[in-house]
């Protein structure tokens, strides 16, 4: 038998063709993602070039769909607080907020939950709402050249997340919450701890003002540039700070308080003028400012009391649904649960679970503003929406 000779196979084989770049006659395809320095998270664009202007944007997502809703559908209520936070790793205070606030509403138990317990959450969100603002500060200064912007707001961000870590016995993700109250009570060393560096934090925010506003380059990427107006928002369901920075007074925790402590502080709205990529910025620095306040005036005025108010584990679940949306740092984070209640193991378990996080309505507005843009200015438009992919693809 002849040796099966080696270099038939290498003299017929060619590099597979890429599916990156392709020419056509009708312009250039470019890929952008879903592994890209400058594109945040697993997802990204095939867009149409002529030239160096993008005429066709189509988004491409799907890479890490977790399933997180058929996961809920499958665990009790106290096993699904540990769910709620890694919807979103960067604000998972509030995601947890949003469905125990869902889950105390199907138990009948709102009322319940003692008002020290509605403080602490309440500071823990405020907080959790900063550090995230503070990473967006970093990564987006870092695509936009500023080199210093992850020097400062990881620093600032670190200090924040230390607060926590302290106040809840974890760190990134905190599983602070519980049904009917709160895990861990504020010592008095941490409350002076927290008013300490808040105070220290809010002295710090000038230099942002000078680093990000006052800086030709940033505002030679930003100002002008990713106008979106506010009914183009409003048509696609678009929340958040996004909305805002288009003038839009629309915070749920000054309209429609879904905790106590945002009606007894009062919350200022910060709002953008022209809604373009500078002033979506500069609404994410104003709210960073605000939830400082807020944190400090609920550290001044936090009541005494239990922490829970109703007995763990919960056992079954109501017959019925429920709603709940609270305003998270992308915009309203909101669960639906619906239950067909009983005693058994089954009842136990929500029948439907549904998520809606306000990335997903912003990633199809992207698709039809980067027509007419330049590839350029691209990438200072999608980061200055400061989406969550892994919370958009539940």
């Amino acid at each position: 038998m002849e040796a099966l000779s080696t270099t038939s196979f290498s003299a017929t084989r060619h590099a597979p063709p890429t599916t990156f770049i392709y020419d056509e006659d009708s312009g250039i395809y470019l890929s952008m993602g879903p592994q890209h320095p400058a594109m945040h998270g697993p997802w990204g664009f095939r867009v149409k070039l002529q030239g160096e202007v993008i005429v066709e944007a189509e988004p491409i997502t799907g890479y890490i769909h977790r399933g997180l809703e058929k996961l809920f559908e499958k665990r009790n209520p106290q096993q699904g607080l540990i769910l709620a936070e890694r919807v979103c790793f960067m604000d998972n205070v509030n995601w947890q907020l949003a469905y125990v606030i869902s889950v105390e509403n199907l138990l009948g138990v709102r009322d319940l939950v003692p008002r020290r317990a509605e403080w602490l959450r309440a500071i823990a969100a405020e907080l959790n709402r900063i550090a995230s603002h503070f990473l967006f500060l970093a990564t987006y200064g870092h695509d936009l050249g500023l080199m210093l912007a992850p020097v400062f707001a990881f620093r600032e961000r670190d200090l924040v997340i230390n607060l926590l870590d302290a106040l809840t016995g974890h760190r990134i993700t905190y599983n602070y919450l519980r049904i009917g109250g709160v895990a861990r009570d504020a010592k008095p060393s941490w409350i002076n701890n927290a008013k300490r560096n808040l105070k220290e934090l809010r002295k710090r925010m000038n230099r942002y003002y000078d680093l990000y506003l006052s800086s030709e380059i940033f505002a030679e990427r930003t100002r002008g540039k990713g106008v979106l107006a506010a009914e183009e928002l409003i048509r696609h369901g678009v929340t958040g700070p996004v909305l805002r920075a288009s003038r839009v007074p629309l915070d749920l925790r000054a309209t429609s308080p879904y905790l106590e402590p945002y009606e007894a502080v009062g919350v200022n709205i910060a709002l953008g003028r022209n809604g373009d990529n500078y002033d979506r910025v500069l609404v994410r620095i104003k709210e960073i400012e605000e939830s400082i306040r807020i944190a400090e005036e609920l550290l001044e005025t936090l009541p005494y009391g239990k922490i829970l108010g109703i007995d763990q584990p919960v056992i079954s679940l109501r017959r019925g649904y429920s709603y709940s949306v609270v305003e998270g740092s992308r915009g309203w984070f909101q669960f639906l649960v619906v239950s067909t209640g009983g005693f058994s193991k089954k009842g136990s378990m929500p029948y439907r679970v549904k998520i809606s996080n306000p990335c997903i309505q912003m990633i199809y507005l992207i698709a039809e503003k980067l027509r007419g843009m330049m590839l350029s200015d691209a990438i200072a438009f999608i980061n200055s929406m400061d989406l969550c992919i892994g919370g958009a693809e539940r």
